[in-house]
């Protein structure tokens, strides 16, 4: 059921015992979204617990504190943050039938949960979440106004892409008043790269292929580069943005090979609806950046990817 915020606040006021899910894979919109609201919550004496089923990024841990948790309980209502469908919160969602409320800011959401809110013209969750606090009747602090700024700040690419808005810089001036390292936060964000991350970059140009006269650009990880170089997810934020980034690119594609033998489609666009590309292969997101998955071979999921850009670009 598709609600307002203000209803979203009033059934947080009347739980206990929530559990916050963040998506796999988790980026700093889904992290900082949740850390927020779980501190949020906590502030008006509620037990709460975040998780996300393959862990939080040690930057984001570095950037605003270790996300402590309320101990161990029953958790008696669900919420996700970030999560346009059920299936992106992967085994930590499992032993729940039901997500009571999901937040969220993609035009792709599916509905998923008991009662949901979402805000498409959001440039990230943490504005949601931003807005949702005085509803609640909580105060912003110093890591909490850290956690959404690095929501907001790395869903448009530090204010570059094109989903930012007015409210974004706003939200985010507001933010930055409660005493943000703005330095430091954006270096660790958008400067600093481990080593492995420069090799996972060496092996993403050498293996970057063109198609559609020069306007897609296709890069593939196969699973034992990524083994090899020692990357970890956190590593590999930011490598779908490369492709991009090329003159004359309007889309660019990065399939990454998973230790299970499946592979995940990163579509990121200049001028060209990247959630419709994904919608096709069973995905979504944003317009100018979504992503998919995929059970096949390489070539069927590299065949499929093509075929869907393609039909979308031609369209447009």
């Amino acid at each position: 059921m598709i609600i307002t915020l203000e209803k979203a606040a009033s059934l947080l006021l009347q739980q206990d015992n929530i559990l916050i899910l963040c998506h796999r894979n988790p980026d700093g919109d889904t992290i900082g979204s949740g850390f927020a609201l779980k501190k949020m919550l906590q502030s008006l004496g509620k037990r709460v617990r975040m998780d996300c089923e393959t862990g939080i990024p040690q930057r984001y841990e570095v950037l605003f504190g270790a996300h402590e948790d309320d101990g161990d309980f029953e958790p008696e209502y669900i919420v996700a943050v970030d999560a346009a469908d059920r299936k992106l919160l992967g085994k930590a969602v499992e032993p729940y039938p039901t997500v009571n409320l999901t937040l969220d800011h993609h035009e792709t959401n599916k509905d998923y949960a008991e009662y949901t809110y979402v805000d498409d013209k959001a440039a990230a969750a943490a504005e949601v979440i931003f807005r949702l606090a005085p509803m609640l009747g909580a105060k912003l602090d110093l890591r909490i106004a850290t956690a959404l700024y690095v929501g907001i700040s790395t869903d448009t690419g530090c204010f570059v892409y094109s989903n930012t808005t007015a409210q974004s810089h706003m939200i985010a001036g507001e933010l930055i008043s409660y005493g943000i390292n703005l330095g430091e936060v954006n270096k660790i964000l958008f400067e600093t790269k481990t080593k492995s991350r420069v090799e996972i970059d060496k092996i993403a140009l050498n293996s970057m292929e063109f198609f559609c006269n020069g306007e897609l650009a296709f890069v593939f990880l196969p699973l034992s580069a990524l083994e090899s170089s020692g990357v970890t997810e956190d590593d590999l934020d930011g490598v779908s943005a490369m492709p991009r980034q090329i003159e004359g690119v309007k889309v660019g594609i990065t399939l990454r090979e998973r230790a299970d033998g499946t592979y995940k489609a990163s579509v990121r666009t200049t001028s060209v609806n990247a959630a419709d590309i994904c919608s096709q292969c069973g995905g979504g997101g944003h317009k100018r950046a979504a992503g998919c998955e995929f059970k096949t071979s390489f070539e069927e999921a590299k065949a499929a990817l093509l075929k869907a850009a393609e039909k979308v670009m031609y369209a447009e």
